[in-house]
């Protein structure tokens, strides 16, 4: 239950990121999928990999959300 629960994770995206976040959501999806139908690996590491691949679709929502704004010439201020 646990690792569909993780699995599941880069769906949410889809809820949050629009098209950008369904289209990066659903691929990191399909990764952590396959991931865990993998046989070869031990369950700790598909559990690390699913999570690094949730965390790396994340990051690739907001630097393509970004770029894409920037390209608009949105005026994007990041504050620190």
């Amino acid at each position: 239950m646990v690792r569909m629960g993780l699995g599941g994770l880069p769906i949410l995206l889809v809820f949050s990121g629009g098209a950008l976040g369904a289209i990066i959501g659903f691929v990191a999806f399909s990764i952590n999928t396959k991931v865990f139908r993998s046989s070869i690996m031990s369950v700790i590491l598909r559990v690390l990999l699913t999570g690094v691949a949730s965390v790396t679709a994340v990051l690739a929502y907001l630097l393509v959300a970004f770029l894409i704004s920037s390209a608009a010439g949105s005026n994007i201020q990041m504050t620190t």
